[in-house]
């Protein structure tokens, strides 16, 4: 009885304070917890093209013309105005990114508080989000989540909406989730899908009336028109490179092997098995937790879709009846990339906001139904001790800095170390600013904006030329590499997101036999070959 006294009395602590202070202080925890370690990592793949895309547009560029790109232009325009204000150093757009991360988990617990009128509750929903949500899942939380941020956001007002019905609150729904367009286009339409359902079963349960209903829409839809609109007017010059790009060319781009739904929950269970044999009883039990975890995440769109069918119709409230349907019905609708995906990364984009609907449903069923709900979540909450671990492990081992004037990181590879800084000190020793350099390699970190070079060609990031590779596209930047002088070719081979056997070496061979015909290797440090074109060569000579 003592402790359930003890329980009770830090709840009602809790439930005492107010929700700004509690936002607040769950903001500096997740801030400090992604901030503690943010600058270990290798920063390559996705994380190096977003730091360094930006440095094309400050060099006087546009994507989708000048270089590669297939989100929509917010995704080098936000790190570009970092980049602006607070000048070129990757260490500031990694921390930009590390407040919209935490601020995602944050919103979540106001969602939770709104919804489920209690802060505890938004709290588990806030932690849940935070351990499993899109910025763990994905590459981590130094790449840019803002599309995410900016949908739950919109999401929280008209959630708000639902409840006081102020205009206001519409009004803001509508500006966030059109900014969103400048981010990402199919989780935004997938959100915009599910908004426009729930305002039609509003009208349908005869919760608004024919006016309101037509007020909400047509601002959704001013808001709509003023984006493509801006689109029109500000991105003119590149609008017919970016339609091409970002609707048709992004849709056959493959960087990863296609894997099977429930891909991690395999390979997790792989390893235990091995663990077991072996008798490393601590490998084995982690690995089954994550074999738990990762299965009922798999799951969870299915599971939320039974509870939603059988349990809808018994919430009194037709606000929390809307607001719980429209964040089911925006997981499902992300559901079908997360699928073709089959990786945990990807079901990121799904789960992350059906783990509101998860808690809010433990407060609002029967009791067999409220144990499995809390069950799943005991499950899920598995992650935070690996959280932690790696935590520690990260912040307790050895780290080799790559450091320029551009930013730094730090790596637990002292080899990969040595050979990234002399490659960067030989760029930095034997070119200038507006000098070219080539660098072929996805796995490198960002190698241009660190030294702050130009790129000769349309990519900054080989890994579309690998994947899908013409002889138009390794022609051109073969051609691009000689007719600008480029002055250093930063070779290495590279494989493709677990794609066996899909290297850029095998899938671009003209690309290769171009560069070692035209240009000569001069240095080498570990797995990363120098070339340097003659003009260069004459010079050091």
């Amino acid at each position: 009885m003592k402790r359930k006294s003890f329980f009770n009395d830090i709840k009602n602590k809790i439930e005492k304070q107010n929700e700004l202070i509690v936002g607040f202080i769950l903001f500096l925890v997740f801030f400090v917890l992604f901030f503690v370690d943010y600058d270990v990592t290798e920063a390559k793949g996705d994380i190096a093209e977003y730091v360094n895309n930006p440095l094309r547009i400050i060099n006087g560029d546009y994507p989708y013309r000048d270089f590669w790109l297939l989100f929509p232009p917010g995704e080098v325009y936000f790190p570009y105005l970092i980049y602006k204000i607070f000048g070129l150093k990757i260490n500031y757009v990694f921390i930009s990114s590390l407040v919209i991360s935490a601020l995602i988990p944050v919103v979540g617990f106001f969602i939770g508080k709104l919804l489920c009128k209690s802060n505890s509750s938004g709290i588990l929903t806030s932690v849940l989000i935070f351990f499993n949500g899109l910025p763990v899942m994905y590459v981590g939380p130094i790449y840019n989540y803002i599309y995410f941020l900016l949908i739950i956001l919109s999401f929280y007002f008209f959630a708000n909406y639902l409840n006081n019905k102020k205009f206001s609150n519409v009004f803001l729904s509508a500006l966030f989730i059109s900014s969103s367009l400048f981010f990402r286009l199919y989780e935004t339409f997938a959100a915009l899908a599910s908004l426009f359902i729930i305002i039609l079963f509003m009208l349908f349960e005869k919760q608004i009336s024919k006016k309101i209903f037509l007020e909400n829409f047509f601002i959704f839809l001013t808001f709509l028109f003023m984006i493509f609109l801006f689109y029109f007017i500000f991105f003119a010059k590149i609008l017919n490179f970016m339609i091409k790009e970002v609707l048709i060319e992004s849709v056959g781009h493959i960087s990863s092997e296609r894997k099977l739904y429930f891909d991690a929950s395999f390979r997790h269970f792989n390893f235990y098995l091995k663990y077991i044999q072996d008798l490393k009883i601590f490998q084995a039990f982690f690995h089954f937790f994550g074999f738990l975890r990762s299965t009922i995440l798999y799951l969870l769109p299915f599971i939320m879709f039974f509870v939603i069918v059988s349990s809808l119709r018994k919430i009194k409230s037709p606000y929390e009846k809307f607001i719980v349907l429209m964040f089911f019905l925006w997981g499902f609708f992300t559901l079908p990339k997360a699928v073709l995906g089959g990786d945990m990364s990807h079901l990121g984009s799904s789960t992350t906001q059906l783990l509101i609907p998860l808690v809010f449903f433990t407060k609002n069923l029967d009791k067999k139904m409220k144990r499995l709900l809390i069950v799943i979540i005991i499950i899920v909450l598995l992650s935070i001790p690996s959280f932690f671990l790696k935590k520690f492990l990260n912040l307790t081992a050895v780290h080799y800095k790559i450091s320029t004037d551009y930013g730094y990181i730090l790596l637990n590879d002292k080899n990969v170390a040595e050979s990234v800084n002399k490659t960067i000190k030989f760029i930095l020793n034997f070119t200038d600013k507006n000098d070219y350099i080539f660098v072929t390699s996805y796995d490198s970190p960002p190698i241009y904006v660190l030294t702050n070079r130009k790129n000769p060609t349309y990519y900054d990031s080989l890994v579309d030329v690998t994947s899908r590779p013409t002889l138009e596209k390794q022609n051109k930047i073969c051609s691009d590499l000689i007719t600008k002088n480029t002055k250093l070719i930063i070779y290495s081979d590279f494989y493709l997101d677990d794609i066996k056997n899909v290297s850029f070496s095998q899938k671009c061979k003209i690309l290769e036999k171009c560069i070692k015909e035209n240009f000569h290797l001069i240095e080498k440090y570990g797995n990363i070959e120098i070339y340097i074109s003659n003009e260069t060569k004459y010079l050091l000579n």
